[in-house]
């Protein structure tokens, strides 16, 4: 597999799921929310950190392999 193009993936399923939590978090600005809302938020956190480790591991991948 191409790790480029693999992070270039990674990175635009990334952004697309910030942009997913972004519009959550101004539907419910200035409230609070509920427990669903709430839950919802806590998975799209949990996706996007494990994108960011992911993509951290493909970048790592890479260098290592550049410099072999």
């Amino acid at each position: 597999m191409d790790i480029r193009a693999h992070v270039k993936t990674l990175n635009e399923k990334r952004a697309r799921a910030w942009e997913a939590q972004k519009a959550d978090l101004d539907l419910t600005a200035g409230r609070e929310r509920s427990v669903e809302e709430q839950e919802r938020l806590n998975r799209q956190d949990a996706e996007i950190a494990a994108l960011d480790v992911e993509i951290t591991d493909y970048v790592t991948r890479a260098t290592r392999e550049n410099e072999a």
